[in-house]
């Protein structure tokens, strides 16, 4: 999402940051009805990871996800995601949407 949620991992909430392999499956009272999500452990413990976003409004996401733009999984989850593993798609709005902001970020080292 825009925001760097990725399943149902969203910023600035306790689910991005567990560490634990056994927590497979995390309960997310965010919205109504509540939902489930796999922990960032097990995303990255999987074969492959897929990330997925479409629109024009996760253009600014999909470069802050790809280059790492933010440096912690709690304020941007997807960055939690072992990016070795993870293939990205996009469709055309958001590609248009990342080539136009790709020069306004600075890189996190």
């Amino acid at each position: 999402g825009k925001d760097g949620h990725i399943g149902s991992l969203y910023p600035n909430r306790k689910e991005p940051l567990v560490t634990d392999v056994q927590s497979v499956v995390l309960p997310v009272d965010k919205k109504s009805p509540a939902s489930v999500t796999l922990s960032l452990p097990v995303m990255n413990n999987a074969r492959n990871v897929r990330i997925v976003l479409m629109g024009e409004d996760k253009g600014e996401a999909a470069l802050k996800g790809l280059l790492r733009k933010v440096s912690s999984a709690a304020e941007f989850p997807v960055c939690g995601v072992d990016h070795l593993k993870a293939a990205w798609f996009v469709d055309q709005p958001c590609a248009a949407a990342l080539v136009d902001k790709i020069d306004t970020l600075e890189y996190v080292n």
